[in-house]
C-alpha cells in the first residue's frame, strides 16, 4: 500500500470517527427533545381531560383540544382508589398511584408506550389523572433520523476516502518531484542538483519539504567533493605509484641492451634502489592514510612527554642535516598528551622535514602550551605554499604548484593534518610565497589533577 493510499485510509478512519460521534450525539439530542416533546404533551392532554371531566370544555375551542396531535390517547383517572374514568386499553398498576400519592407528578415508559400521572383536586377531592399514548409521530421522525444518518456516514466515509486520496496526492506531489530528480543523478551527472518545488526556494521561508530538498542538495555536494577528492586521489596514487616504476623498468631495459660494466650495474642498481624508496614510502603513506580512516590506530595511545619526544626527533635530524641550522626553544613547563607514540613522531617529523626541504635557511621548532592545548610551532624560510594552493594543499597526493624539481609525493602535509585531527587536535598553516611558512600543530592536553 503507498503512502498516499495509507494516508487516505487513515484520514477515513479518523473522519469517520468524527463524523460518527457527531451524528451519534445529533441523534440522541433529537431523541431527548422528541422525547421531552412528547412528555410535555402528554401533561397538556391530562390538563386538558381534566377540564373535560370537570365540563369546563366551553372555555376550550376545538383547535385547542386537538392541538397536542396524540394517537388515541388512553385516559384513566381515578378517586378514592376507584376508576371514575376509563377510555382506551391501558391499565393502570397501584404502584404507579402510590408513587403519584407521593410526587404530584409521574411519567414512566413500558415498550412504545408512555404514562404521564398528575393530582387534581375537584371541588376539595384528590384525582389521579393518567394519560398513557405511542408517539407515532416521533417514533417514525427518529426512525427516519436514523436511516439518513447511517447512509449520511457511509457516504462521508466514501467521500472522506476520495478527498483524502485527493489531498494526499496534492500534499505528495513534491516528494514525486523530488524522486523524479533524484532519478535523474547518476555518476556522471553529480552535478545535478534537486530544485525547489516553488517560486524562490530557500529564499522564503521553507517547508518541511524544501527543508528535505536543502539537506538533501547539502548531501550531494558532500557526496561530490568526496567523489571528486577520492578521484582526484586514485589518479595522483596512480601517477605516483607509475613514476618510478616506470623509471625502474626503464632503467633496467636500457642496462639489459647489451653487457654493462661493474661501475654500470651498480648505477643502475643505485637508481632502483632511489627510486624503490620513493615507492616504498608512497605505498606507506597510503597505507597510514588509509589506516587512519578506519580509526584502527584510536585505541594504541598512552601519555606522550612532548618535550623529551621533540627534543629527540631535532637531535636526529640534527645529525642527519649537519649544516643546516635548527634552533629549539621549549616551554620550562610540564606538557604531556594523550596520543599514538608512532603517530605523533610520524606527524612532526613529516613537518620538520617539509621545512629542510623547502627551505635553504634555518629552521625553528618551538614547543609551548595555553590552559587546555599543546602547541608545537615550526617555522622556516623557504619558498612558501602560493595563496590559490592554500586551500588543497592538505590533499593527499597534492603539491604546491612551485616546487618545481624538489622531491615529494604530496602526503606529508595530509598525513599530518588526519593524525592531529585523529588526536582531536588540527593542524594551521600560515605562509607567503617567498617568504617562508609556519605550520602549528595544536593538540588537547590531559586535563590536570586537582
Amino acid at each position: 500500500m503507498k503512502i498516499r493510499q495509507r494516508l487516505a485510509f487513515r484520514f477515513t478512519i479518523i473522519s469517520g470517527f468524527l463524523t460518527g460521534v457527531i451524528l451519534v450525539f445529533v441523534y440522541f439530542v433529537t431523541q431527548s427533545f422528541i422525547k421531552a416533546d412528547f412528555i410535555a404533551r402528554l401533561n397538556q392532554q391530562a390538563e386538558l381531560e381534566t377540564l373535560l371531566f370537570t365540563r369546563q370544555v366551553s372555555e376550550l375551542t376545538l383547535d385547542q383540544i386537538n392541538t397536542f396531535g396524540l394517537v388515541q390517547p388512553a385516559v384513566v383517572i381515578y378517586r378514592d382508589n376507584e376508576v371514575i374514568l376509563s377510555r382506551g386499553r391501558k391499565e393502570v398498576s397501584k404502584e404507579w398511584l402510590s408513587v403519584l400519592h407521593k410526587k404530584k407528578e409521574f411519567s414512566i415508559d413500558e415498550d412504545e408506550f408512555s404514562t404521564v400521572g398528575m393530582v387534581h383536586f375537584i371541588n376539595g377531592k384528590e384525582h389521579f389523572v393518567f394519560v398513557t399514548a405511542q408517539d407515532v409521530y416521533g417514533q417514525r421522525k427518529l426512525s427516519f433520523e436514523l436511516e439518513a444518518i447511517v447512509i449520511g456516514w457511509l457516504i462521508s466515509l466514501v467521500l472522506a476516502y476520495y478527498a483524502g486520496l485527493f489531498f494526499a496526492r496534492k500534499s505528495l506531489q513534491p516528494v514525486t518531484h523530488v524522486v523524479n530528480e533524484v532519478n535523474k543523478i547518476s555518476v556522471e551527472n553529480l552535478s545535478h542538483r534537486v530544485p525547489f518545488t516553488k517560486p524562490g526556494g530557500a529564499m522564503e521561508k521553507p517547508d518541511e519539504i524544501d527543508e528535505l530538498i536543502l539537506t538533501f542538495n547539502d548531501l550531494l555536494k558532500r557526496l561530490e567533493a568526496s567523489f571528486l577528492t577520492q578521484k582526484r586521489f586514485v589518479q595522483n596514487a596512480s601517477h605516483e605509484l607509475k613514476t618510478p616504476l616506470t623509471a625502474i623498468m626503464a632503467e633496467v631495459e636500457l642496462t639489459l641492451t647489451r653487457a654493462r660494466t661493474a661501475e654500470e650495474y651498480q648505477r643502475t642498481l643505485y637508481v632502483v634502489m632511489q627510486e624503490a624508496e620513493k615507492l616504498e614510502l608512497t605505498t606507506h603513506g597510503l597505507l597510514v592514510l588509509t589506516r587512519l580512516e578506519e580509526n584502527s590506530e584510536k585505541s594504541e595511545r598512552g601519555v606522550i612527554e612532548l618535550p623529551s619526544l621533540i627534543e629527540e626527533i631535532v637531535t636526529s635530524f640534527r645529525a642527519r642535516f649537519p649544516l643546516r641550522e635548527i634552533t629549539l626553544k621549549l616551554s620550562d613547563q610540564v606538557i604531556v598528551i594523550n596520543g599514538n607514540l608512532l603517530l605523533i613522531t610520524m606527524a612532526i617529523q613529516n613537518i620538520l622535514d617539509n621545512a629542510l626541504k623547502y627551505s635553504s635557511t634555518k629552521v625553528e621548532v618551538e614547543l609551548s602550551k595555553n590552559n587546555t592545548e599543546s602547541i608545537i610551532e615550526v617555522n622556516d624560510y623557504g619558498i612558501g605554499i602560493p595563496a590559490m594552493d592554500m586551500d588543497k594543499i592538505k590533499t593527499p597526493l597534492i603539491r604546491a604548484t612551485n616546487v618545481g624539481t624538489i622531491a615529494g609525493s604530496g602526503l606529508g602535509l595530509a598525513l599530518v593534518d588526519r593524525i592531529v585531527k585523529v588526536h582531536s587536535g588540527f593542524l594551521k598553516i600560515e605562509s607567503e610565497e617567498g617568504k617562508g611558512t609556519r605550520c602549528k600543530i595544536i593538540i588537547p592536553l590531559i586535563p590536570e589533577e586537582e
